[in-house]
């Protein structure tokens, strides 16, 4: 186990390396590497039309995790797919007392994102949920920015060429000859 220093420093880092991420895959890999400072195991999963679909996790088996990336859940009464709404919670634990089981909403743009979960058997370590949501917050900023640009590069080619404003030629100035 990671002592709070360290575990801070550590956080920090991979807070940085949020904010250099290239797109929302890059920032989605190094939320779930973070993910593995506050717990023993993560999952996160993408949101489409409030379909909840296993997108990586880490510190599972393989097969588990090939079960995690396979999933789909559509059903709201199921774990977490209350999170997927955009009125939900931003937050939820997991009812059964099998295991420890915290979920957070990544939310872009007045919509969520991503839902990012983290479990632990009873007593396992880490576990620094709290640590887990400053690093969301800086992927939900991130992942803003990132939106931000694309539509900034869109405006910028759906708007016609300026053309370059012509400069008028110098006036040509006559000069006027004598009469002798």
């Amino acid at each position: 186990m990671l002592e709070i220093r360290s575990l801070i420093e550590a956080v920090g880092e991979k807070a940085v390396r949020l904010t250099s991420a290239e797109g929302p895959s890059e920032i989605f890999h190094v939320l779930l590497d973070g993910a593995a400072l506050a717990a023993p195991r993560a999952g996160l999963y993408l949101v489409r039309k409030q379909v909840l679909k296993g997108w990586g996790s880490r510190g599972y088996t393989r097969d588990e995790a090939e079960r995690f990336q396979a999933a789909t859940i559509e059903d709201e009464s199921e774990w977490p797919a209350a999170l997927a709404r955009t009125d939900g919670p931003e937050s939820a634990v997991r009812p059964d007392a099998l295991t420890e089981a915290h979920a957070f909403g990544v939310r872009v743009g007045g919509r969520v994102l991503a839902v990012m979960e983290i479990g632990r058997e009873p007593g396992q370590d880490p576990w620094y949920p709290e640590m887990l949501i400053l690093l969301i917050r800086v992927a939900e900023i991130r992942l803003e920015l990132d939106l931000a640009r694309r539509k900034i590069e869109r405006l910028g080619k759906e708007r016609p060429a300026v053309q370059p404003v012509q400069q008028a030629p110098a006036p040509v100035v006559e000069e006027t000859a004598a009469v002798a």
